[in-house]
């Protein structure tokens, strides 16, 4: 994928009950998918990721909690990695594969950070990633039930400009309460 095509991909989101919209990951880094069953965000997920992968992206994807983690990790080392690159090198930005990491069930790693000391080091890490990865071409499409303070503080929430209602849930989900 070039750059100009990077900078251009634009990715329709078809949610049931949401009138339709697109994803430009250039423009806006991260999203977020609110609300609906566990099986209606699974694929609303599936699709948006499909749709990347069938654009030429890596998609990171795990299939179980400890997965999720595993991958948030790894592509917390490769952000860490490319940020150094694009220390010596800015103009090597235009040559980074973008990158597409999933995370499905938002609350079930909250609840992993809660219950083992070491998955609070993974919490942290996707904050990072929030915050940092857009540089380096990484983008971060993340699934919650009930996206509350206690699963995104508010710095991370800033970070997910685009929101997605799956169900046509209350403005308080889609907006994200506090």
């Amino acid at each position: 994928m070039t750059n100009n095509d990077y900078t251009l991909f634009t990715v329709p989101i078809r949610a049931a009950a949401t009138p339709p919209t697109t994803w430009r990951p250039a423009l806006d880094a991260h999203c977020i998918a609110v609300g609906g069953t566990t099986e209606e965000r699974a694929t609303l997920i599936s699709n948006i990721a499909a749709d990347f992968s069938a654009a030429g992206w890596s998609v990171q994807r795990g299939d179980t909690i400890e997965k999720q983690q595993e991958i948030i990790t790894d592509i917390w080392v490769l952000m860490e990695q490319r940020y150094s690159q694009l220390m010596s090198d800015p103009s090597s930005r235009e040559t980074l594969d973008p990158i597409l990491l999933v995370v499905d069930e938002g609350e079930a790693l909250t609840r992993a950070a809660r219950a083992e000391p070491e998955a609070r080091a993974v919490t942290e890490q996707l904050r990072d990633l929030l915050s940092l990865a857009r540089s380096a071409k990484i983008h971060v499409l993340l699934g919650a039930n009930t996206p509350d303070m206690e699963l995104l503080s508010a710095d991370m929430r800033d970070n997910l400009a685009v929101r997605i209602p799956v169900d046509g849930t209350t403005r308080d989900h889609q907006l994200m309460r506090a």
